[in-house]
């Protein structure tokens, strides 16, 4: 893991936040936001807004890459994000839901719970 990812981790780790969400703590991780803010759901649709335009800065990716995102989407919708800190077994640094603190976790134990309504997982990376 590079050490920008871990160190933000370590930051986004140390506080809750009540008003945080999985998308502002994967963009801070990542280094595309400064500050862990969260993304409001009016912001989380698949074609247009605010956080399309910050997925689509990215290069897309066939399978999981260390330091990369991973998303859960539907046709309309993302509905989860998440930061990839290991590629084999698969385990991300996530926020599973407002009001929670972020963790690791290993992807076989936590995309059920968001494949059910976000069947479409995708990959990216920071271009540079």
């Amino acid at each position: 893991m590079r050490n920008d990812i871990a160190q933000r981790i370590r930051l986004s780790k140390r506080r809750f936040l009540s008003h945080q969400n999985c998308f502002g703590t994967a963009l801070f991780v990542l280094g595309l936001k400064d500050e862990e803010r969260e993304v409001e759901w009016d912001h989380t649709f698949w074609g247009h807004g605010q956080l399309y335009d910050i997925i689509m800065s990215l290069k897309k990716a066939g399978e999981p890459i260390d330091g990369g995102l991973i998303l859960f989407r539907n046709e309309k919708r993302i509905g989860h994000m998440g930061v990839i800190i290991e590629v084999s077994p698969v385990e991300i640094f996530h926020r599973p839901c407002y009001y929670s603190t972020s963790e690791r976790k290993l992807l076989s134990i936590i995309e059920g719970t968001y494949v059910k309504d976000y069947s479409i997982v995708e990959y990216y990376f920071r271009k540079n």
